[in-house]
């Protein structure tokens, strides 16, 4: 499954990382862009049933501690480089990760409009419970088509080496020679593409 992990102009360094390591970065999930992140709701209880109020700290230590990684299915999309590659001054490395019923680090996103519920009964695995949670993002993030490396390491090993990174339209042109020159020394080569917008979105056009 090819996915896509966007970089603005000022994260290039983070980018080489991914080329040189073939490794992503996993980071705290309160720390994403979602004010909203990890907000779930449950059932009301009162204060002596300690049972649940125990269940609700698991849940909540549980997401403590995962890391997550964000990427995209898509690189079609405006919204993606005005967001997350410095309106079109970023780039976005192209990444080849194993389909998620393959890798139970890896889980589409699912969209609801609607915050996840938790049954403080369930007899779920607490840390599950929070798993889950980490896996749902509200509907108006739909455009982001995201899949997420969640784990608790804070690296995730790729599997395959990279082989295309794209580069924004506005991508600066002495930094566009450097990684050129990097993506040309790879084995295999890299194929580095440039962003064009037409009516139907962001088209990629191969460079090398």
């Amino acid at each position: 499954m090819l996915a896509y992990k966007f970089r603005s102009s000022s994260q290039i360094a983070f980018a080489l990382d991914i080329v040189f390591k073939q490794r992503l970065h996993r980071s705290d999930w309160s720390t994403l862009n979602d004010p909203n992140e990890g907000t779930f709701l449950y059932s009301a209880f009162s204060p002596e049933q300690a049972a649940h109020s125990l269940r609700l700290r698991q849940i909540t230590d549980g997401k403590k501690a995962y890391r997550v990684c964000s990427l995209s299915k898509r690189y079609e999309r405006r919204l993606l480089w005005a967001h997350y590659a410095s309106g079109f001054d970023g780039l976005a490395v192209e990444v080849d990760l194993p389909i998620p019923w393959h890798d139970r680090k890896i889980h589409e996103v699912i969209y609801d409009p609607l915050f996840p519920t938790v049954d403080l009964q369930s007899s779920v695995l607490p840390l599950d419970e929070a798993l889950s949670i980490l896996t749902r993002k509200h509907k108006e993030w739909e455009y982001e088509d995201e899949v997420r490396i969640i784990q608790q390491k804070e690296w995730y090993e790729l599997r395959n080496p990279v082989k295309c990174i794209i580069v924004g339209h506005r991508f600066n042109e002495a930094l566009f020679k450097a990684l050129r020159i990097v993506c040309e020394q790879q084995e295999p080569i890299i194929i580095l593409k440039r962003t064009r917008v037409e009516d139907a979105g962001v088209v990629a056009v191969d460079i090398l």
